[in-house]
């Protein structure tokens, strides 16, 4: 038998802040933790994986050692980072690769993440 990921769990300043920027991203449901000082973003579903943000003390000081990638549906990847700037994100840079193109940014306590060019072709 093997494991799965339940949670991809995030150090952070405000736990209910990012579960909600991040259950707008991905159209998940918030889920508040008081009692853990934290809460999650999870799939509407039931499905997994869930991401959790757990209150920390620290600021961050450096790059992530683990980053999300995501993908818009139905949409350019244009549209869609400008979607998240509304929600609170910010625009880092544009990556054109022969492997692929992709916008670094920001989530509002800066944690980096990635938005990946759809596999539909872009007009």
């Amino acid at each position: 038998m093997t494991s799965t990921i339940k949670y991809m769990t995030f150090d952070c300043h405000n736990p209910l802040l990012l579960a909600e920027f991040w259950s707008a991203v991905l159209e998940y449901e918030t889920e508040n933790w008081p009692d853990y000082d934290g809460a999650t973003s999870k799939p509407t579903n039931g499905g997994i994986p869930h991401i959790g943000f757990i209150k920390a003390p620290e600021a961050k000081t450096v790059k992530n050692r683990l980053h999300l990638d995501i993908q818009p549906v139905g949409r350019t990847m244009e549209s869609e980072v400008e979607r998240l700037v509304e929600l609170g994100a910010t625009r880092i840079k544009i990556f054109n690769e022969p492997s692929g193109t992709w916008t670094v940014m920001n989530d509002p306590e800066g944690n980096e993440f990635c938005v990946l060019k759809p596999r539909f072709a872009e007009s």
